[in-house]
């Protein structure tokens, strides 16, 4: 495609800005296409981050090459863009139709994700297809331990829907929780006994020693498991 930077500067910036403009997409498109928090897409157009780790996936998006976005090289950029975004569910004039990816992130980051506005190559791991009921600030995390066989397995994806409380899950329910805001979360099973002082969080894996943790209140809920992704 060919793209005229109106900007003063030929710069990263100018020219994201530029491609993005000439595909009438928004800022929002772009980085929930990606995907990547909306405030380090900015970042980007803005000129304050120099070099996304995700530049690869913006260049993508764009339907323009990375070579070109960073150095602008003439005869760098390539395709017209007009599909670049409907591989992940959006359609060309930028009206979104359903995402089809969810960011997998490292268990380290899943207490903060929502707060976290510029996440790094270190916090992504991946990417799986999108289910159609997780919604936008849904993720997954990858399963590493083997506390929740023989339902969940090492290496499966599960995807964690953020967006409840504690007041709307039922018996049963995979839960990711954390002892406060700041720690690493765990990966557990809620059982909602006959009374209120009867509620506790537990492994799955019959091997292991029962996790009974009382009380309930004294845990940060980050989400509910609603699925898992399993690779071939």
């Amino acid at each position: 495609m060919t793209i005229s930077v109106e900007d003063n500067e030929d710069t990263l910036a100018s020219r994201v800005k530029a491609a993005r403009k000439k595909l009438g997409y928004t800022q929002i498109d772009v980085a929930k296409a990606v995907p990547m928090a909306q405030a380090s897409y900015q970042q980007v157009e803005s000129g304050y981050s120099k070099r996304s780790v995700f530049i690869n996936e913006i260049a993508k998006i764009l339907g323009v090459t990375t070579e070109w976005l960073l150095y602008g090289e003439k005869g760098d950029e390539s395709g017209d863009g007009s599909n670049a975004l409907n591989k992940y569910g959006k359609k060309a004039d930028g009206i979104t139709i359903n995402l089809s990816l969810v960011p997998v992130i490292t268990w380290k980051t899943a207490n903060t994700w929502s707060k976290t506005t510029s996440p790094t190559e270190q916090d992504v791991i991946g990417t799986a297809p999108r289910p159609e009921k997780l919604s936008d600030n849904g993720f997954a995390l990858r399963i590493q331990t083997q506390n929740m066989l023989p339902e969940f397995k090492i290496g499966e994806v599960i995807y964690v829907e953020p967006q409840t409380t504690f007041h709307y899950i039922e018996d049963g329910s995979y839960l990711i929780v954390s002892r406060d805001a700041d720690s690493e979360v765990s990966f557990k099973q809620l059982v909602l006994g006959a009374s209120s002082e009867d509620r506790y969080l537990k492994n799955l894996n019959p091997d292991l020693p029962s996790s009974r943790i009382e009380p309930l209140g004294d845990y940060y809920l980050v989400g509910v498991v609603i699925g898992k992704y399993v690779e071939f």
